[in-house]
Protein backbone atom coordinates (compact mmCIF):
# COMPACT_ATOMS: atom_id res chain seq x y z
CA UNK A 1 0.00 0.00 0.00
CA UNK A 2 1.34 3.44 -0.94
CA UNK A 3 1.18 6.28 1.55
CA UNK A 4 1.28 9.81 0.19
CA UNK A 5 3.30 12.07 2.50
CA UNK A 6 5.09 15.39 2.16
CA UNK A 7 7.52 16.82 4.76
CA UNK A 8 6.36 20.44 4.95
CA UNK A 9 8.75 22.12 7.40
CA UNK A 10 10.74 21.84 10.60
CA UNK A 11 10.20 23.82 13.78
CA UNK A 12 11.23 23.81 17.45
CA UNK A 13 14.88 23.93 16.52
CA UNK A 14 14.50 21.27 13.86
CA UNK A 15 13.17 18.65 16.28
CA UNK A 16 9.51 18.73 15.15
CA UNK A 17 8.54 17.77 11.59
CA UNK A 18 5.26 19.00 10.10
CA UNK A 19 4.09 16.22 7.79
CA UNK A 20 1.28 16.63 5.23
CA UNK A 21 -0.53 13.29 4.91
CA UNK A 22 -3.39 11.94 2.85
CA UNK A 23 -4.36 9.87 5.90
CA UNK A 24 -3.18 11.57 9.12
CA UNK A 25 -4.73 8.74 11.17
CA UNK A 26 -2.23 6.15 9.86
CA UNK A 27 0.04 5.39 12.86
CA UNK A 28 2.25 3.00 10.88
CA UNK A 29 3.19 5.72 8.39
CA UNK A 30 3.85 8.24 11.16
CA UNK A 31 6.06 5.74 13.03
CA UNK A 32 7.96 4.98 9.82
CA UNK A 33 8.69 8.66 9.17
CA UNK A 34 9.64 9.14 12.82
CA UNK A 35 12.16 6.27 12.60
CA UNK A 36 13.64 7.48 9.32
CA UNK A 37 13.96 11.13 10.36
CA UNK A 38 14.72 10.63 14.06
CA UNK A 39 12.33 13.52 14.75
CA UNK A 40 8.96 14.05 16.34
CA UNK A 41 6.18 14.13 13.73
CA UNK A 42 3.01 16.21 13.70
CA UNK A 43 0.59 15.33 10.86
CA UNK A 44 -1.54 17.75 8.82
CA UNK A 45 -4.26 16.58 6.43
CA UNK A 46 -3.81 17.06 2.65
CA UNK A 47 -5.39 15.16 -0.22
CA UNK A 48 -3.25 12.84 -2.37
CA UNK A 49 -3.88 15.05 -5.41
CA UNK A 50 -2.63 18.10 -3.48
CA UNK A 51 0.57 16.32 -2.47
CA UNK A 52 1.31 14.92 -5.93
CA UNK A 53 0.38 18.20 -7.62
CA UNK A 54 2.89 20.04 -5.43
CA UNK A 55 5.66 17.63 -6.44
CA UNK A 56 4.78 17.76 -10.15
CA UNK A 57 4.52 21.56 -10.13
CA UNK A 58 7.68 22.31 -8.19
CA UNK A 59 9.96 19.42 -9.10
CA UNK A 60 8.63 18.44 -12.54
CA UNK A 61 7.75 14.85 -11.69
CA UNK A 62 6.80 12.92 -14.80
CA UNK A 63 4.03 10.86 -13.18
CA UNK A 64 2.32 10.34 -9.84
CA UNK A 65 3.98 6.94 -9.28
CA UNK A 66 7.60 7.97 -9.86
CA UNK A 67 9.91 10.22 -7.90
CA UNK A 68 11.98 12.74 -9.94
CA UNK A 69 15.74 12.29 -9.93
CA UNK A 70 16.48 15.87 -8.86
CA UNK A 71 14.35 15.30 -5.77
CA UNK A 72 16.39 12.22 -4.90
CA UNK A 73 19.65 14.14 -5.30
CA UNK A 74 18.53 16.84 -2.90
CA UNK A 75 16.93 14.31 -0.52
CA UNK A 76 13.79 16.43 -0.60
CA UNK A 77 10.62 14.74 -1.79
CA UNK A 78 6.97 13.91 -1.51
CA UNK A 79 7.20 10.32 -0.36
CA UNK A 80 5.22 7.35 -1.60
CA UNK A 81 6.33 5.09 1.27
CA UNK A 82 5.87 1.36 1.01
CA UNK A 83 5.18 -0.27 4.37
CA UNK A 84 8.13 -2.66 3.93
CA UNK A 85 10.69 0.08 3.22
CA UNK A 86 13.75 -0.01 5.49
CA UNK A 87 14.23 2.46 8.32
CA UNK A 88 17.45 4.10 7.04
CA UNK A 89 17.50 7.69 8.33
CA UNK A 90 17.29 10.43 5.72
CA UNK A 91 17.88 14.15 5.84
CA UNK A 92 14.83 16.42 6.20
CA UNK A 93 15.01 19.84 4.57
CA UNK A 94 12.35 22.53 4.85
CA UNK A 95 10.23 22.87 1.71
CA UNK A 96 7.53 25.25 2.92
CA UNK A 97 9.38 28.25 1.49
CA UNK A 98 10.16 26.55 -1.83
CA UNK A 99 6.57 25.58 -2.68
CA UNK A 100 4.43 28.61 -3.53
CA UNK A 101 0.79 29.12 -4.45
CA UNK A 102 -0.57 25.77 -3.32
CA UNK A 103 -2.39 24.34 -0.32
CA UNK A 104 0.70 22.75 1.23
CA UNK A 105 2.61 26.02 1.46
CA UNK A 106 -0.46 27.65 2.96
CA UNK A 107 -0.67 24.86 5.54
CA UNK A 108 2.88 25.59 6.69
CA UNK A 109 2.33 29.33 6.78
CA UNK A 110 -1.12 29.21 8.38
CA UNK A 111 0.22 26.96 11.15
CA UNK A 112 3.01 29.44 11.91
CA UNK A 113 5.84 27.23 10.68
CA UNK A 114 9.19 28.95 10.26
CA UNK A 115 12.63 27.75 9.14
CA UNK A 116 15.03 27.16 12.06
CA UNK A 117 18.15 29.40 11.86
CA UNK A 118 20.50 26.40 11.80
CA UNK A 119 18.73 24.73 8.84
CA UNK A 120 18.43 27.38 6.11
CA UNK A 121 16.39 26.69 2.99
CA UNK A 122 17.26 28.03 -0.44
CA UNK A 123 14.50 30.61 -0.19
CA UNK A 124 15.80 32.03 3.12
CA UNK A 125 19.59 31.94 2.88
CA UNK A 126 19.97 35.35 1.20
CA UNK A 127 17.11 36.90 3.17
CA UNK A 128 18.58 36.04 6.56
CA UNK A 129 22.05 37.12 5.51
CA UNK A 130 20.78 40.55 4.42
CA UNK A 131 18.22 41.33 7.12
CA UNK A 132 17.43 38.76 9.84
CA UNK A 133 13.74 38.59 10.65
CA UNK A 134 12.68 38.90 14.29
CA UNK A 135 11.78 35.58 15.92
CA UNK A 136 8.10 34.69 16.02
CA UNK A 137 6.37 33.91 19.28
CA UNK A 138 4.27 30.77 19.74
CA UNK A 139 2.34 32.35 22.60
CA UNK A 140 -1.37 32.79 21.97
CA UNK A 141 -2.90 35.97 23.32
CA UNK A 142 -6.14 36.12 25.29
CA UNK A 143 -9.39 35.87 23.30
CA UNK A 144 -10.96 39.10 22.09
CA UNK A 145 -14.14 40.35 23.70
CA UNK A 146 -17.04 41.64 21.62
CA UNK A 147 -16.36 45.12 22.93
CA UNK A 148 -12.75 44.97 21.78
CA UNK A 149 -13.71 43.46 18.44
CA UNK A 150 -16.30 46.10 17.58
CA UNK A 151 -14.51 49.11 19.08
CA UNK A 152 -13.97 50.72 15.63
CA UNK A 153 -17.74 50.59 14.92
CA UNK A 154 -18.59 53.73 16.86
CA UNK A 155 -20.31 55.55 14.02
CA UNK A 156 -22.28 54.69 10.92
CA UNK A 157 -20.85 54.56 7.41
CA UNK A 158 -17.67 53.00 6.04
CA UNK A 159 -14.55 52.96 8.19
CA UNK A 160 -11.40 54.40 6.65
CA UNK A 161 -8.08 52.74 7.38
CA UNK A 162 -6.88 55.95 9.04
CA UNK A 163 -9.68 55.59 11.63
CA UNK A 164 -8.23 52.33 12.94
CA UNK A 165 -5.60 52.19 15.63
CA UNK A 166 -2.69 49.75 15.64
CA UNK A 167 -4.54 47.63 18.20
CA UNK A 168 -7.60 47.57 15.92
CA UNK A 169 -5.52 46.41 12.96
CA UNK A 170 -3.95 43.68 15.10
CA UNK A 171 -7.41 42.54 16.14
CA UNK A 172 -8.62 42.37 12.54
CA UNK A 173 -5.45 40.59 11.40
CA UNK A 174 -5.85 37.98 14.15
CA UNK A 175 -9.51 37.47 13.24
CA UNK A 176 -8.69 37.13 9.56
CA UNK A 177 -5.91 34.64 10.32
CA UNK A 178 -8.25 32.51 12.42
CA UNK A 179 -10.90 32.52 9.68
CA UNK A 180 -8.33 31.59 7.02
CA UNK A 181 -7.10 28.68 9.15
CA UNK A 182 -10.63 27.41 9.62
CA UNK A 183 -11.39 27.75 5.91
CA UNK A 184 -8.17 25.89 5.02
CA UNK A 185 -8.98 22.98 7.34
CA UNK A 186 -12.52 22.70 5.98
CA UNK A 187 -11.33 22.82 2.38
CA UNK A 188 -8.68 20.12 2.89
CA UNK A 189 -11.17 17.92 4.73
CA UNK A 190 -13.65 18.31 1.87
CA UNK A 191 -10.90 17.44 -0.61
CA UNK A 192 -10.06 14.33 1.40
CA UNK A 193 -13.74 13.28 1.43
CA UNK A 194 -13.85 13.64 -2.36
CA UNK A 195 -10.60 11.67 -2.74
CA UNK A 196 -11.96 8.81 -0.60
CA UNK A 197 -15.31 8.75 -2.42
CA UNK A 198 -17.39 9.86 0.56
CA UNK A 199 -18.93 12.60 -1.59
CA UNK A 200 -18.62 13.60 -5.23
CA UNK A 201 -17.32 16.94 -6.40
CA UNK A 202 -20.72 17.70 -7.95
CA UNK A 203 -22.48 17.08 -4.62
CA UNK A 204 -19.97 19.31 -2.87
CA UNK A 205 -20.55 22.14 -5.36
CA UNK A 206 -24.33 21.88 -4.91
CA UNK A 207 -24.01 22.17 -1.13
CA UNK A 208 -21.38 24.89 -1.24
CA UNK A 209 -22.93 28.31 -0.44
CA UNK A 210 -22.30 31.11 -2.88
CA UNK A 211 -19.90 33.69 -1.49
CA UNK A 212 -19.15 37.05 -3.01
CA UNK A 213 -15.96 38.84 -1.93
CA UNK A 214 -16.55 42.02 0.04
CA UNK A 215 -15.22 44.97 -1.89
CA UNK A 216 -13.30 47.51 0.20
CA UNK A 217 -14.87 50.97 0.38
Amino acid sequence: MDRFLLPVALREGGELLWLAMADPTDPEAIDLVRRKTQKRVRPAVAGPSEILRAVRTHYGAGSASTQPEDVQREKLAAIEIDSEEDATPFEVVNVADDIEDNALSRIAKQLGVEVPPNIPSRGHMDLRAADPAPPKSDRIGPPFTLEELFTPLTRTGPIARDDLRDADMSTLDALRGSMEKAALVLRTLAELCVEKGVITREEFKKRKPSTDPVKPS
